[in-house]
């Protein structure tokens, strides 16, 4: 018996990111770099399971990693068993929020993880503020930063340098190595990824000064880039961030 992939899933880019980000769990719980050591590796595991719990062959977890291939639930299933813990970052996200969810979903699923996230929202989901007053919340935490002088259209022009980035460009020091969410980047760790994706979709959605959150998603991308870098997911970001800036709809 075989571990397959999925033939023709949507290959939409947060369905390349949770392939790439689970075939680099799988590489890491095997304590693989590449397709070569993780078969040894699978041949060793194979040994330690019982005869019918074991596959002769393992999966192209390299074809899965680069995010052009999905793994099938057939191959979750058999990888779980063999590396336990591993779905869980296809199905929910490296963290303990759902990044795919708030990447993919709702704005729903935007506003429970800054419910969650933020202590002043938290029993707010029957009597809730309106999206502007998370977004409000959310700033104040992340960008301790005046903005004071900022021209918002020059900046996208190239006339001037994001000052957020400049502020956190230098907390940014070798990304980290091991795929673990408790990594952390300037302060910053996979949970407030998901956060910070979550106030720019709102912003986006209600129209609250959207160059503005555009600068401020770009501001602390050098963080987002490190910590999302070990996940296989991060040279696609900006390209989906800029996508959701060019097309709001995609959030509705």
């Amino acid at each position: 018996m075989g571990a397959a992939v999925a033939g023709r899933k949507n290959r939409d880019a947060v369905e390349r990111f949770k392939s790439a980000a689970w075939g680099s769990a799988v590489l890491h719980a095997a304590n693989a770099s590449s397709q070569n050591s993780f078969d040894a590796s699978w041949v060793k595991r194979s040994a330690t399971l019982l005869v019918e719990h074991q596959v002769f062959q393992p999966p192209r977890i390299d074809r899965i990693r680069s995010g052009n291939v999905s793994p099938s639930h057939q191959t979750l299933k058999i990888v779980e068993r063999y590396y336990p813990g591993t779905s869980d970052i296809y199905h929910h996200g490296p963290g303990q929020y759902p990044l795919w969810e708030v990447m993919g979903g709702t704005i729903e699923a935007s506003m429970r993880v800054i419910r969650l996230h933020v202590k002043e929202l938290h029993g707010l989901e029957k009597h809730r503020p309106p999206l502007s007053a998370y977004i409000v919340r959310v700033i104040a935490q992340y960008y301790p930063i005046t903005l004071d002088g900022v021209d918002f259209i020059d900046w996208q022009r190239g006339k001037q340098k994001n000052v957020i980035a400049a502020y956190y460009k230098p907390l940014v020091n070798l990304p980290p190595t091991i795929p673990n969410a408790t990594n952390t980047v300037a302060g910053l760790n996979v949970d407030d990824v998901a956060v910070l994706l979550s106030m720019y979709r709102l912003a986006l959605f209600v129209g609250d000064e959207p160059l503005k959150h555009l600068y401020f998603i770009h501001g602390v991308w050098p963080v987002m880039q490190a910590l999302l870098h070990p996940w296989g997911i991060d040279g696609e970001l900006v390209a989906w961030i800029n996508g959701m800036w060019e097309q709001p709809s995609l959030l509705r």
